[in-house]
C-alpha cells in the first residue's frame, strides 16, 4: 500500500526549525508514525489509514489555531529493524514533533530506547503490552488501551464469579503479551492457586495447537483462556469443534477479531466465546442510535468511503487520534517535547465518543495507562453483547 513514503494529510508546508523538531508559532506540527501497510500484518494498517483520514479532516476544519497536523506515516511491515530505521529517519531527517500510535509490541520494543534517549514523545502506543505503563523505565513512552495484564485481571474476576470452583487452563504465546495474561490471572487468583493452573506454551513455530487443546480437555479444564495471535485462535476454535469440547472459552481481545477469527469460524464454533472490551463495537446494532457512533460512521463515509465502518481497527484509529488532538490543544502554543509529555500525563476523566459508557481516560506523572476499565462481552454469533458492570482493571 505505502512503501517507505510519508503519508501526508494536507498539512501546511512551513518548515520546522531544524534544531528544535517542534512547530514554530505559525508552523505545522509533524507527527510521526510507523504502521504495517504491507506484509503479513497489513490488515493492521487500517489503524494508520483511519488516523491519516482523521488528521486530514481535522486540518480541513482549521487545525490547531491554524496550525496543521502533518501526519507522516511510513510502512515498516511490522519488522522491528525497519521500524528503527524509519523512526530514526522521521526524528532526525523529518524533525517530527512526536511519534504516535506506532503498531506492534516488537516494533515498539525496537525503538523505545532510542526515542527516550532522544527525548521524543512516544505516545499512545498501538500495543497492549503492560510495559508501556512503566513510566520509570521509559518516561517518554505511553500506551493507550488497557494493557493485556489488566485485561487478564478482568477475566480473573469474571471467572471467580462465574466458575468459582472451576479449573482454569491457559494457552499462551511466547511473548511479553502472553506473559501479561499469566501475570494478570495470578494477580487475581493468587500465586498458590496459579501453581495448579495448566499453562501451555505455544511456540511461534508450532504448526498446530491440537495437542495443547487435547491435553487441556484431558485435564478436565472448565475454563479455557486463549491468549494467542488471531491465527492460532482460529486453530483453537477448530480443534474445540473437532473434539466437541465446550468449556467456558475466554479469548484475548487481540485474538477475538470478528472479521479474521469469529465470523470465519462459523456461528456453531464461535458463539458463546467471552472476552472483554473498552470500546464500542462498530459492527453492533446496539449503537445505531448512539451519537458517537453516528459521528464515526459519518467520518468514514466522507473520508474513507471505500472502507468498512464496521472494522474495529478503523474505529481505533479514529478514537486514539482524538486523544492526541486533546493533548496538543492542551499544549497551547508550547508544543515542546516536555510540555507534550506533561499534558499527556495530565488527562482527567477524558471522554471519547468511541469508549463504552462509563469508561474515560486518566493519567498522571506516575500513571501512564490512560485506559484502565473494561467490560465483559460475549459473542452472540454476529456481534459482541456486553454484560456485567464496568470493571476497574488497574488492580487484582
Amino acid at each position: 500500500m505505502l512503501q517507505r513514503r510519508p503519508l501526508i494529510t494536507g498539512a501546511a508546508t512551513t518548515l520546522l526549525a531544524p534544531s528544535s523538531g517542534w512547530a514554530a508559532e505559525t508552523g505545522e506540527i509533524r507527527v510521526g508514525n510507523t504502521m504495517p501497510y504491507s506484509g503479513p500484518s497489513a490488515s493492521q494498517g487500517m489503524i494508520g489509514k483511519a488516523e491519516a483520514a482523521y488528521f486530514r479532516m481535522f486540518n480541513e476544519q482549521g487545525g490547531l489555531d491554524g496550525r496543521k497536523i502533518n501526519f507522516m506515516s511510513l510502512d515498516d511491515q511490522a519488522t522491528p529493524s525497519k521500524t528503527l530505521e524509519l523512526t530514526k529517519r522521521l526524528v532526525e531527517r523529518d524533525k517530527v514533533t512526536l511519534m504516535f500510535s506506532m503498531y506492534g509490541t516488537a516494533p515498539n520494543n525496537a525503538v523505545w530506547k532510542y526515542l527516550n534517549q532522544k527525548k521524543t514523545p512516544h505516545l499512545f502506543v498501538s500495543s497492549g503490552s503492560s510495559q508501556w505503563s512503566d513510566y520509570q523505565a521509559h518516561p517518554w513512552t505511553m500506551g493507550w488501551r488497557p494493557d493485556y495484564r489488566m485485561e487478564a485481571r478482568v477475566f480473573g474476576k469474571y471467572i471467580q464469579r462465574a466458575k468459582p470452583n472451576g479449573t482454569i487452563g491457559i494457552i499462551y504465546q511466547a511473548s511479553e503479551v502472553g506473559l501479561d495474561y499469566i501475570d494478570g490471572i495470578r494477580d487475581v487468583i493468587g500465586a498458590a492457586a496459579m501453581k495448579r493452573v495448566p499453562v501451555l506454551l505455544l511456540e511461534s513455530a508450532d504448526a498446530t495447537v491440537d495437542q495443547l487443546v487435547a491435553r487441556l480437555k484431558d485435564a478436565k479444564v472448565d475454563v479455557l483462556i486463549t491468549a494467542t495471535s488471531p491465527r492460532f485462535a482460529s486453530l483453537v476454535l477448530n480443534k474445540l469443534h473437532t473434539l466437541d469440547w465446550k468449556p467456558l472459552h475466554i479469548m484475548s481481545s487481540m485474538s477475538a477479531s470478528p472479521g479474521s477469527v469469529l465470523m470465519p469460524a462459523g456461528p456453531d464454533r464461535a458463539a458463546g466465546i467471552v472476552s472483554a472490551a473498552f470500546a464500542k463495537d462498530p459492527a453492533a446494532r446496539d449503537w445505531d442510535d448512539d451519537a458517537g457512533m453516528k459521528e464515526y460512521r459519518s467520518f468514514v463515509a466522507k473520508y474513507m468511503p471505500n472502507d468498512d465502518p464496521r472494522n474495529p481497527l478503523a474505529a481505533q484509529g479514529w478514537a486514539v487520534s482524538q486523544t492526541l488532538v486533546h493533548v496538543l490543544r492542551a499544549c497551547g502554543r508550547n508544543v515542546s517535547p516536555e510540555n507534550i509529555m506533561r499534558q499527556a500525563a495530565g488527562l482527567n476523566n477524558l471522554a471519547n465518543p468511541m469508549l463504552l459508557p462509563g469508561i474515560t481516560q486518566s493519567t498522571s506523572k506516575t500513571n501512564y495507562s490512560p485506559l484502565r476499565q473494561m467490560q465483559m462481552v460475549w459473542w452472540n454469533g454476529k456481534a459482541w453483547d456486553r454484560f456485567g458492570d464496568i470493571v476497574d482493571a488497574s488492580k487484582g
